[in-house]
Protein backbone atom coordinates (compact mmCIF):
# COMPACT_ATOMS: atom_id res chain seq x y z
CA UNK A 1 0.00 0.00 0.00
CA UNK A 2 1.17 3.37 -1.03
CA UNK A 3 2.18 5.47 2.39
CA UNK A 4 -0.71 7.54 4.34
CA UNK A 5 -0.37 10.87 3.32
CA UNK A 6 -2.47 13.76 3.08
CA UNK A 7 -2.73 15.65 -0.08
CA UNK A 8 -1.58 19.04 -0.52
CA UNK A 9 -4.52 20.80 -2.74
CA UNK A 10 -4.87 24.66 -4.05
CA UNK A 11 -8.01 25.26 -1.92
CA UNK A 12 -7.72 28.28 -0.51
CA UNK A 13 -8.69 30.52 -3.82
CA UNK A 14 -11.65 28.22 -3.60
CA UNK A 15 -13.03 28.42 -0.19
CA UNK A 16 -12.54 32.35 -0.72
CA UNK A 17 -14.77 31.91 -4.19
CA UNK A 18 -17.58 30.01 -2.74
CA UNK A 19 -17.65 31.26 0.57
CA UNK A 20 -20.77 34.10 0.16
CA UNK A 21 -22.77 31.86 -2.21
CA UNK A 22 -22.72 28.98 0.20
CA UNK A 23 -23.35 30.58 3.02
CA UNK A 24 -26.44 32.56 1.32
CA UNK A 25 -27.68 28.71 0.09
CA UNK A 26 -27.48 27.52 3.08
CA UNK A 27 -29.40 29.96 4.87
CA UNK A 28 -31.75 30.15 2.56
CA UNK A 29 -32.59 26.10 2.12
CA UNK A 30 -32.32 26.07 6.42
CA UNK A 31 -35.62 28.43 5.75
CA UNK A 32 -37.10 27.14 3.29
CA UNK A 33 -37.05 23.61 5.28
CA UNK A 34 -38.53 24.70 8.59
CA UNK A 35 -40.87 26.40 6.75
CA UNK A 36 -41.63 23.59 4.30
CA UNK A 37 -40.92 20.50 6.45
CA UNK A 38 -42.74 21.17 8.99
CA UNK A 39 -44.61 18.07 10.76
CA UNK A 40 -47.78 20.15 10.69
CA UNK A 41 -50.27 18.97 8.07
CA UNK A 42 -48.55 15.75 8.19
CA UNK A 43 -50.36 12.53 8.82
CA UNK A 44 -49.42 9.73 11.12
CA UNK A 45 -47.24 7.30 8.84
CA UNK A 46 -47.49 4.61 11.34
CA UNK A 47 -51.52 4.63 11.52
CA UNK A 48 -51.61 4.71 7.47
CA UNK A 49 -49.68 1.42 7.92
CA UNK A 50 -51.91 0.05 10.24
CA UNK A 51 -55.17 0.73 8.32
CA UNK A 52 -53.44 0.10 5.30
CA UNK A 53 -54.90 3.81 3.29
CA UNK A 54 -51.22 4.60 2.24
CA UNK A 55 -51.33 6.77 -0.41
CA UNK A 56 -48.45 7.93 -3.45
CA UNK A 57 -47.21 11.23 -2.44
CA UNK A 58 -49.20 11.78 1.06
CA UNK A 59 -47.27 13.96 2.93
CA UNK A 60 -46.34 12.25 6.38
CA UNK A 61 -44.10 11.81 9.61
CA UNK A 62 -42.84 9.28 11.69
CA UNK A 63 -40.96 9.85 14.79
CA UNK A 64 -37.61 8.07 15.20
CA UNK A 65 -36.18 6.75 18.89
CA UNK A 66 -33.33 5.00 17.71
CA UNK A 67 -30.36 5.80 15.41
CA UNK A 68 -31.41 5.40 11.88
CA UNK A 69 -29.21 2.16 10.13
CA UNK A 70 -28.25 2.20 6.47
CA UNK A 71 -29.82 -1.34 4.99
CA UNK A 72 -29.74 -0.98 0.95
CA UNK A 73 -28.86 1.75 -1.81
CA UNK A 74 -30.29 1.59 -5.02
CA UNK A 75 -30.10 3.22 -8.08
CA UNK A 76 -33.62 2.51 -9.04
CA UNK A 77 -32.97 2.49 -13.13
CA UNK A 78 -31.43 6.32 -12.89
CA UNK A 79 -27.52 7.28 -12.59
CA UNK A 80 -28.40 9.01 -8.78
CA UNK A 81 -27.50 6.46 -5.98
CA UNK A 82 -29.86 6.77 -3.17
CA UNK A 83 -29.23 5.42 0.45
CA UNK A 84 -32.16 4.23 2.61
CA UNK A 85 -32.42 3.49 6.15
CA UNK A 86 -34.62 1.55 8.47
CA UNK A 87 -36.26 3.77 11.30
CA UNK A 88 -37.67 2.68 14.36
CA UNK A 89 -40.25 4.58 16.75
CA UNK A 90 -40.84 4.35 20.04
CA UNK A 91 -43.42 1.40 19.89
CA UNK A 92 -40.55 -0.54 17.84
CA UNK A 93 -42.57 -0.59 14.42
CA UNK A 94 -40.11 -0.47 11.33
CA UNK A 95 -39.95 1.98 8.46
CA UNK A 96 -37.70 2.33 5.53
CA UNK A 97 -36.84 6.19 4.90
CA UNK A 98 -34.65 7.24 2.25
CA UNK A 99 -32.43 10.15 3.84
CA UNK A 100 -29.23 11.68 2.90
CA UNK A 101 -26.05 10.44 4.69
CA UNK A 102 -25.82 14.21 6.21
CA UNK A 103 -29.70 14.07 7.57
CA UNK A 104 -28.83 10.33 8.99
CA UNK A 105 -25.88 12.02 11.00
CA UNK A 106 -27.94 14.70 12.11
CA UNK A 107 -30.74 12.65 13.24
CA UNK A 108 -27.89 10.19 15.33
CA UNK A 109 -26.59 13.13 16.91
CA UNK A 110 -29.69 14.71 18.04
CA UNK A 111 -31.09 10.71 19.51
CA UNK A 112 -27.41 10.62 21.86
CA UNK A 113 -27.44 14.52 23.17
CA UNK A 114 -30.20 12.84 25.81
CA UNK A 115 -31.11 9.75 26.33
CA UNK A 116 -35.35 9.57 25.95
CA UNK A 117 -35.00 11.91 22.69
CA UNK A 118 -36.78 11.58 19.59
CA UNK A 119 -36.54 12.99 16.11
CA UNK A 120 -39.39 13.44 14.00
CA UNK A 121 -38.74 13.05 10.27
CA UNK A 122 -41.17 14.31 7.45
CA UNK A 123 -41.73 14.03 3.95
CA UNK A 124 -43.71 12.17 1.40
CA UNK A 125 -44.29 8.27 0.57
CA UNK A 126 -43.80 6.47 -2.61
CA UNK A 127 -44.34 2.79 -3.70
CA UNK A 128 -41.98 0.46 -3.07
CA UNK A 129 -39.80 -0.59 -5.70
CA UNK A 130 -39.89 -4.42 -5.88
CA UNK A 131 -36.15 -4.41 -6.54
CA UNK A 132 -35.46 -2.19 -3.77
CA UNK A 133 -37.65 -4.54 -1.80
CA UNK A 134 -35.46 -7.31 -2.67
CA UNK A 135 -32.34 -5.57 -1.37
CA UNK A 136 -33.75 -5.30 2.05
CA UNK A 137 -35.11 -8.37 2.00
CA UNK A 138 -31.72 -9.71 1.23
CA UNK A 139 -30.02 -7.55 3.99
CA UNK A 140 -32.43 -9.31 6.81
CA UNK A 141 -31.69 -12.53 5.44
CA UNK A 142 -28.32 -12.57 5.53
CA UNK A 143 -28.53 -11.17 8.82
CA UNK A 144 -30.65 -14.10 10.15
CA UNK A 145 -33.89 -12.26 9.94
CA UNK A 146 -35.99 -15.08 7.68
CA UNK A 147 -38.98 -14.21 8.30
CA UNK A 148 -38.41 -10.86 6.30
CA UNK A 149 -40.11 -11.98 3.11
CA UNK A 150 -41.41 -10.59 -0.36
CA UNK A 151 -44.39 -12.51 1.48
CA UNK A 152 -44.14 -10.95 4.75
CA UNK A 153 -42.41 -7.28 3.91
CA UNK A 154 -45.83 -5.49 3.60
CA UNK A 155 -46.14 -6.50 7.23
CA UNK A 156 -43.25 -5.03 8.40
CA UNK A 157 -42.58 -2.00 6.61
CA UNK A 158 -45.72 -1.03 5.18
CA UNK A 159 -45.95 -0.83 0.65
CA UNK A 160 -44.21 2.29 0.91
CA UNK A 161 -41.35 3.93 2.12
CA UNK A 162 -41.25 7.80 3.46
CA UNK A 163 -38.72 10.32 1.07
CA UNK A 164 -37.40 12.71 4.04
CA UNK A 165 -35.74 14.43 1.08
CA UNK A 166 -38.77 16.04 -0.30
CA UNK A 167 -41.09 17.95 1.28
CA UNK A 168 -44.77 18.72 1.62
CA UNK A 169 -45.54 20.00 -2.11
CA UNK A 170 -43.91 16.13 -3.25
CA UNK A 171 -41.14 15.89 -5.99
CA UNK A 172 -42.23 19.22 -7.31
CA UNK A 173 -40.96 21.12 -4.18
CA UNK A 174 -37.89 18.95 -4.01
CA UNK A 175 -37.23 19.75 -7.68
CA UNK A 176 -37.35 23.37 -6.98
CA UNK A 177 -34.91 22.41 -4.27
CA UNK A 178 -32.41 20.68 -6.43
CA UNK A 179 -32.30 23.36 -9.40
CA UNK A 180 -31.58 25.90 -6.52
CA UNK A 181 -28.67 23.69 -5.26
CA UNK A 182 -27.69 23.35 -9.07
CA UNK A 183 -25.99 26.54 -9.45
CA UNK A 184 -23.60 26.25 -6.36
CA UNK A 185 -23.16 22.54 -6.78
CA UNK A 186 -20.71 22.82 -9.55
CA UNK A 187 -18.53 25.22 -7.75
CA UNK A 188 -18.31 23.87 -4.54
CA UNK A 189 -18.18 19.98 -5.32
CA UNK A 190 -14.34 20.16 -6.06
CA UNK A 191 -13.18 22.09 -2.89
CA UNK A 192 -15.68 20.16 -1.02
CA UNK A 193 -13.69 16.28 -1.82
CA UNK A 194 -10.42 18.28 -1.75
CA UNK A 195 -11.28 19.11 1.79
CA UNK A 196 -13.00 16.16 2.63
CA UNK A 197 -10.08 13.73 1.95
CA UNK A 198 -7.47 16.43 4.03
CA UNK A 199 -9.75 16.29 7.08
CA UNK A 200 -10.87 12.79 7.28
CA UNK A 201 -7.60 11.69 7.07
CA UNK A 202 -6.11 13.99 9.94
CA UNK A 203 -9.34 13.29 11.78
CA UNK A 204 -9.33 9.23 11.41
CA UNK A 205 -5.82 8.78 11.18
CA UNK A 206 -3.95 9.92 14.59
CA UNK A 207 -0.48 10.87 14.92
CA UNK A 208 0.24 8.35 17.40
CA UNK A 209 -1.28 5.67 14.58
CA UNK A 210 0.97 6.69 11.75
CA UNK A 211 4.38 4.93 13.37
CA UNK A 212 2.71 1.68 13.99
CA UNK A 213 0.34 1.21 11.11
CA UNK A 214 3.47 1.86 8.79
CA UNK A 215 5.55 -0.96 10.70
CA UNK A 216 2.21 -3.33 9.81
CA UNK A 217 1.73 -2.33 6.56
CA UNK A 218 5.22 -3.17 5.13
CA UNK A 219 5.02 -6.88 6.72
CA UNK A 220 3.83 -9.46 4.37
CA UNK A 221 0.53 -10.04 6.67
CA UNK A 222 -1.42 -7.37 5.38
CA UNK A 223 -4.77 -8.63 3.48
CA UNK A 224 -5.28 -6.36 0.98
CA UNK A 225 -8.78 -6.01 -0.63
CA UNK A 226 -8.38 -3.93 -3.61
CA UNK A 227 -11.85 -3.16 -5.06
CA UNK A 228 -13.21 -2.46 -1.39
CA UNK A 229 -10.10 -0.25 -0.68
CA UNK A 230 -9.77 -2.53 2.54
CA UNK A 231 -6.69 -3.33 4.12
CA UNK A 232 -6.44 -5.53 6.91
CA UNK A 233 -3.00 -5.78 9.19
CA UNK A 234 -2.61 -8.05 12.44
CA UNK A 235 -3.81 -5.32 14.44
CA UNK A 236 -5.73 -2.55 12.06
CA UNK A 237 -8.33 -2.34 9.62
CA UNK A 238 -7.71 0.50 7.48
CA UNK A 239 -10.18 1.62 5.12
CA UNK A 240 -9.09 4.87 1.89
CA UNK A 241 -12.22 6.48 1.23
CA UNK A 242 -12.27 10.07 0.61
CA UNK A 243 -8.98 9.73 3.03
CA UNK A 244 -7.67 7.08 5.32
CA UNK A 245 -9.47 5.64 8.03
CA UNK A 246 -7.79 3.39 10.52
CA UNK A 247 -9.12 1.65 13.93
CA UNK A 248 -7.57 -1.22 15.72
CA UNK A 249 -9.44 -4.30 15.24
CA UNK A 250 -10.39 -4.95 18.74
CA UNK A 251 -12.05 -1.92 18.91
CA UNK A 252 -14.84 -2.92 16.57
CA UNK A 253 -18.08 -3.78 18.28
CA UNK A 254 -20.03 -4.75 15.19
CA UNK A 255 -19.84 -5.21 11.53
CA UNK A 256 -22.37 -6.20 8.40
CA UNK A 257 -23.10 -5.86 5.19
CA UNK A 258 -24.90 -3.23 3.24
CA UNK A 259 -26.81 -4.43 -0.15
CA UNK A 260 -26.73 -2.52 -3.23
CA UNK A 261 -27.66 -2.15 -6.84
CA UNK A 262 -25.52 -0.30 -9.65
CA UNK A 263 -27.02 -0.63 -13.25
CA UNK A 264 -28.99 -4.13 -12.23
CA UNK A 265 -25.88 -5.17 -10.57
CA UNK A 266 -25.85 -6.12 -6.78
CA UNK A 267 -22.79 -4.44 -4.90
CA UNK A 268 -22.06 -4.66 -1.23
CA UNK A 269 -19.85 -2.68 1.21
CA UNK A 270 -18.98 -3.24 4.65
CA UNK A 271 -20.27 -1.43 7.56
CA UNK A 272 -18.00 -1.59 10.81
CA UNK A 273 -18.94 -0.01 14.17
CA UNK A 274 -16.87 0.87 16.67
CA UNK A 275 -16.92 1.05 20.54
CA UNK A 276 -16.71 4.65 21.25
CA UNK A 277 -19.44 5.21 18.42
CA UNK A 278 -17.54 5.86 15.35
CA UNK A 279 -18.50 4.24 12.26
CA UNK A 280 -16.70 3.59 8.94
CA UNK A 281 -18.22 2.44 5.54
CA UNK A 282 -16.23 1.10 2.88
CA UNK A 283 -16.08 1.66 -0.67
CA UNK A 284 -19.15 -0.22 -2.67
CA UNK A 285 -17.68 -2.87 -5.24
CA UNK A 286 -19.42 -5.30 -7.16
CA UNK A 287 -16.88 -7.85 -5.61
CA UNK A 288 -19.45 -9.05 -3.57
CA UNK A 289 -17.41 -12.13 -2.46
CA UNK A 290 -14.66 -9.72 -1.23
CA UNK A 291 -16.49 -7.93 1.46
CA UNK A 292 -17.42 -11.05 2.65
CA UNK A 293 -14.11 -12.37 2.93
CA UNK A 294 -12.71 -8.89 4.68
CA UNK A 295 -15.97 -9.24 7.05
CA UNK A 296 -14.57 -13.46 7.79
CA UNK A 297 -10.55 -12.05 8.55
CA UNK A 298 -11.92 -9.49 10.57
CA UNK A 299 -14.67 -12.17 12.59
CA UNK A 300 -11.44 -14.23 12.38
CA UNK A 301 -9.04 -11.62 14.43
CA UNK A 302 -11.76 -10.69 16.87
CA UNK A 303 -14.22 -13.61 17.95
CA UNK A 304 -16.39 -10.62 19.86
CA UNK A 305 -17.36 -8.46 17.24
CA UNK A 306 -21.44 -8.20 16.67
CA UNK A 307 -22.26 -9.91 13.28
CA UNK A 308 -24.77 -9.04 10.56
CA UNK A 309 -27.88 -6.51 10.54
CA UNK A 310 -30.50 -7.40 13.09
CA UNK A 311 -32.19 -5.93 15.81
CA UNK A 312 -30.95 -8.04 18.68
CA UNK A 313 -27.30 -6.61 17.18
CA UNK A 314 -28.65 -2.83 17.43
CA UNK A 315 -29.68 -2.90 20.78
CA UNK A 316 -26.71 -4.85 21.62
CA UNK A 317 -24.66 -2.16 20.01
CA UNK A 318 -26.18 0.45 21.62
CA UNK A 319 -25.51 -0.78 25.25
CA UNK A 320 -21.98 -1.78 24.03
CA UNK A 321 -21.66 2.50 23.29
CA UNK A 322 -23.19 3.52 26.52
CA UNK A 323 -20.14 1.05 28.24
CA UNK A 324 -18.10 3.03 26.34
Amino acid sequence: MKKLTEKRNYIIALIIAIVCVVGFGVANTKMNYKKDNSAEGAKDYNELIINGTESEGEYVYVTCAKEPYLVAEYEGGTRKKDSYYVVVDPNDMMFVVKMSESKAIEVKKYLEEKDGNTYVLTGCIYKNDPDLEGIIIDSFKEAGMSQVSSATFDNYFGSTYLDASSSKYGKIGAAVSVIFFISIISTIVLAFFLIRIIVTTKKNLPADLKEELGMELNSETVSVFKHAKIYITERFFIMSRFGVYAARIQDIAWIYIIKGQIGGVKTSKLCVKLKDGREIVTEQTKDNEMVFKALTVLVEKNPNILVGYSYENMEAYNNIKKGN
